[in-house]
């Protein structure tokens, strides 16, 4: 498959071993084992390999984890990793496993029906899907306030309060709010999964 595929591009075969090598294949340079018995993630590593002869600096994967038990979901996700790390490779995958994706993306497109219909960073991502507390009140700006001198954390002033991103000590913000005499109307905690965030983006499970 590497020689042809050498002979296809005008490639250099002496690439071959140091493809294999990129992949964690080079024990295989001289077996006599068929690419078709090779299981599904070497399969996989193999396509890779093919694909890393021309030396690209950007590779489109199509649903690179499909159909891989999980020892060959992690043998993936850490060779794309690797390649990003070591050669400063780029990677376009194309998935519908998002808990897999959320492990190694820096920024996602949503596609819904052909149109890609959202691009947020990992970041913006994290942000939209991470615990969001909801402290409301009648003096927000004041509140607002009390919350930047009590916590680290992202926060942003609401209509009626003030929104705060992240895990926090909610006792210990509380009493901090208490004690600076602001009244506190109500108190709401919540948290979206990537899944529930997707559904959200594209309208829903239909």
């Amino acid at each position: 498959n590497l020689k042809t595929q050498c002979a296809i591009c005008g490639i250099d075969d002496k690439k071959i071993i140091d493809a294999l090598k990129d992949v964690g294949l080079e024990h295989l340079y001289n077996d006599k084992k068929h690419a078709g018995d090779f299981s599904l993630g070497m399969r996989q590593r193999l396509g890779i390999a093919m694909a890393l002869l021309s030396n690209p600096e950007f590779l489109i994967l199509d649903e690179p984890m499909n159909g891989l038990d999980p020892a060959g979901i992690v043998e993936i996700r850490e060779l794309i990793l690797k390649l990003n790390r070591e050669r400063g490779m780029t990677f376009l995958i194309s998935s519908h496993i998002l808990t897999e994706l959320s492990l190694i993306a820096t920024k996602y497109g949503i596609i819904s029906k052909g149109k890609l219909i959202k691009e947020i960073t990992s970041k913006e991502l994290h942000n939209e899907c991470s615990k969001t507390t909801l402290i409301s009140s009648d003096t927000p700006e004041k509140l607002l306030e009390t919350v930047k001198n009590s916590i680290t954390n992202e926060c942003e002033i609401t209509a009626d309060g003030v929104k705060i991103l992240g895990n926090l000590d909610l006792t210990a913000l509380l009493a901090a709010i208490i004690s600076s005499k602001i009244k506190i109307t109500s108190v709401n905690c919540s948290e979206t999964s990537f899944e529930d965030y997707y559904l959200s983006v594209i309208g829903g499970a239909k």
